[in-house]
């Protein structure tokens, strides 16, 4: 038996200086190569495998407008060729005039054709109700659009407003667009005189920025509720002004304004969107 020393190996097995290690059973095992190979060819590191070069250059695929099962995403019209903005995708680049504070920048955006014109109605004359009527179908933690000018308070639940997202309405005898679009959770209250006209706005269906596409019916101009502009028509670079308003709890907004007037919904407030 060969005795081996201490190792900082593992005891399953230790190796001595004669080229025999032990097992942890005591069994020796030898660790001499066999015959007629190095020792130096044991412990040897094989060499790197070459990389071989790729025969061309990679690109990626160039989509083929024919198929319109194909979705066309990112589209720049300066990029693409003009024959990918393929109506079948129901999507088209939009170019407009910004104003940015210096003067205008031209911006480039996709507009999204989701819905037929009118597809979701809106309210062209809301009626309203008092606050305890509306607590009936209220509960404290619902958002509502809380809205006060001239002596007046009203409140519009973003839960009904998912379903018809614009209010043509009148307070303290200015005439304002609520607007809400629940994708974006954006609630934008706006003047609608524009230009010396009073526009009354409708949903086009269509999206911008993932934002709701309003347009109005006296010129058929759409704009964007996000960025309050008129984004393609007649009104095309006019800016519509925001009104001030709050995105409230009920519990909050009728405690602070007993004497508001709340957007009727007919006695429900279902939100299709709460499932998300």
């Amino acid at each position: 038996m060969v005795a081996c020393g201490t190792s900082s190996q593992p005891a399953a097995e230790q190796v001595c200086s004669d080229g025999i290690s032990s097992s942890s059973n005591g069994q020796a095992l030898s660790t001499t190569p066999p015959e007629g190979s190095s020792s130096a060819s044991v412990n040897a590191t094989p060499p790197s495998l070459p990389v071989p070069e790729p025969t061309q250059s990679l690109r990626t695929p160039t989509p083929d407008p024919a198929n319109g099962a194909e979705e066309q995403v990112g589209l720049d019209p300066d990029v693409d060729p003009p024959d990918l903005l393929s109506p079948k995708t129901g999507r088209r680049i939009l170019k407009f005039s910004q104003p940015d504070g210096y003067g205008t920048k031209e911006r480039t955006l996709e507009i999204h054709s989701i819905l037929p014109r009118d597809a979701i109605p809106e309210i062209d004359n809301p009626l309203f109700i008092t606050a305890k009527e509306a607590s009936q179908n209220l509960v404290d933690r619902d958002l509502v659009i809380g809205l006060f000018f001239n002596g007046e308070h009203k409140a519009y639940s973003t839960a009904f407003l998912s379903s018809r997202e614009v209010v043509n309405d009148v307070i303290g005898g200015k005439p304002v667009a609520v607007t809400w679009l629940p994708l974006c959770f954006t609630g934008i209250v706006y003047a609608r005189e524009v230009a010396g006209m009073e526009l009354t706005f409708g949903v086009s269906g269509k999206l911008i920025m993932n934002a709701l596409v309003m347009y109005d019916r006296q010129t058929e101009t759409l704009w964007s509720q996000f960025l309050g502009q008129a984004m393609e028509g007649e009104l095309a670079g006019e800016t519509l002004g925001i009104m001030a308003s709050q995105l409230v709890m009920w519990s909050t907004w009728k405690e602070e304004h007993p004497d508001t007037l709340v957007l009727d919904t007919g006695g429900g407030v279902y939100d299709q969107y709460n499932s998300y």
